[in-house]
């Protein structure tokens, strides 16, 4: 049963979100002005349905024990951690319609991580909860890039019984993905695509990218990609804006690279040598360069 003191809490962020750009974009509003009274008014009515889904979780039982405490969060272990811990440990359980990427995700790197096709397990978490200590991992894909991208059957292994872990593992995967799902619509970082080009015409576009797709790019890439990879990687959503404001810019004097220059267009132009240039800037990630 869920823990009665733990689900009282403020469930708007995750069910409840206004999406107020959304509906400026379906309805093709000039702005999104609201009043102080319909602010009011939309936040009492959040509180009162807010009250209701808390009611709801309360009356209705879960189907096996979530335990919500601090004191029995799971912990990943490192592998100097490990030691003879899994001595004695063998599969419990079948963990099925999970990805490396929801277990990454939700559990952090794994703890052990064989790049090599000879070995019957690719990736290994190895995890401690309630004093106990369970595997998860991979059997004999034989293929570490199927175990990525394709695997979705997963062995748990573990000296005790590991249905409770079982069912815990799976609530703490939901709850990342439905997490996920949230961050997914809002989680968009703005990219300044700028370039110059002799004699001399200056465009600039901003772009929208998932944050989560980045991150997925580097851990797919080995996690030393840049944002400077992943823009590259992406380029077929700024070239045709990029083209389409070059048309339509004026031609200007010089060739775009002095302070003035620089200074109007917000921009730091600087490859004489360069008949074409290219720049991108992320405010969100003060990250910035050439392209």
């Amino acid at each position: 049963m869920i823990n009665k003191e733990e689900i009282k809490r403020d469930l708007t962020p995750e069910y409840l979100n206004v999406d107020w750009v959304g509906i400026c974009e379906d309805f093709n509003l000039k702005s999104g002005d609201i009043s102080l009274e319909q602010e009011l008014k939309v936040e009492e009515a959040i509180n009162n349905i807010n009250e209701v889904l808390n009611q709801f979780i309360n009356q209705n039982e879960a189907q096996y024990e979530v335990i919500l405490s601090n004191t029995n969060r799971m912990k990943k272990l490192m592998k100097h951690e490990v030691g003879n811990l899994t001595n004695g440990t063998h599969k419990t359980n079948t963990l099925r319609g999970v990805t490396y990427y929801e277990l990454f995700n939700t559990l952090g790197q794994s703890t052990y991580d064989n790049d090599s096709d000879s070995d019957k397990t690719q990736v290994e978490w190895v995890i401690e909860w309630q004093d106990e200590v369970y595997t998860i991992y991979d059997w004999k894909t034989y293929d570490r890039e199927y175990t990525i991208n394709e695997l979705n059957t997963w062995s748990i292994g573990s000296k005790a019984p590991s249905d409770d872990f079982y069912h815990y593992l799976i609530y703490q995967i939901e709850q990342k993905v439905k997490e996920e799902l949230l961050i997914s619509k809002t989680n968009k970082m703005k990219v300044k695509i700028q370039t110059r080009r002799v004699y001399h015409k200056f465009a600039e576009v901003e772009i929208e990218v998932s944050a989560d797709e980045f991150e997925k790019f580097k851990l797919d890439n080995g996690g030393d990609a840049t944002l400077q990879d992943f823009l590259i990687s992406i380029d077929d959503l700024y070239e045709g804006k990029i083209e389409d404001a070059l048309s339509n810019s004026e031609y200007e004097y010089g060739f775009g690279l002095d302070s003035d220059a620089n200074t109007n267009y917000n921009s730091s132009m600087n490859e004489m040598e360069s008949e074409e240039e290219w720049r991108y800037d992320c405010t969100e990630l003060q990250d910035g360069g050439h392209l």
